[in-house]
């Protein structure tokens, strides 16, 4: 088999490694130069930092389910106003 002059097994890789801007070590590995090398960053920004903890949030707030239960227990709630107010509301926010 003939053998193109003037390029050797050396001169071959010098060609790639300055084409590439990689190199090949004596082990085989990929060696990449460190001025090349970009530094990788991450940054979270403050809406998905307040999206993640809505996600974390437990679905029922059980401080507050607790409370209105010890409430109705010893007859603190006032059912009454609770109704109007929630009542008040809902039409307010549904009538045009």
């Amino acid at each position: 088999m003939a053998e193109i002059p003037g390029i050797n097994h050396f001169q071959a890789a010098q060609v790639m490694r300055t084409a590439t801007g990689y190199g090949v070590s004596k082990a085989g590995s990929v060696e990449t130069p460190s001025s090349q090398s970009p530094d990788d960053s991450v940054e979270i920004s403050q809406v998905a930092t307040y999206l993640q903890k809505i996600l974390e949030a437990p679905d029922v707030r059980q401080d507050k389910v607790q409370a209105v239960r010890q409430s109705l227990a010893d007859g603190s709630y006032d059912v009454d106003a609770r109704l109007d107010e929630a009542l008040n509301r809902f039409l307010d926010e549904h009538s045009a």
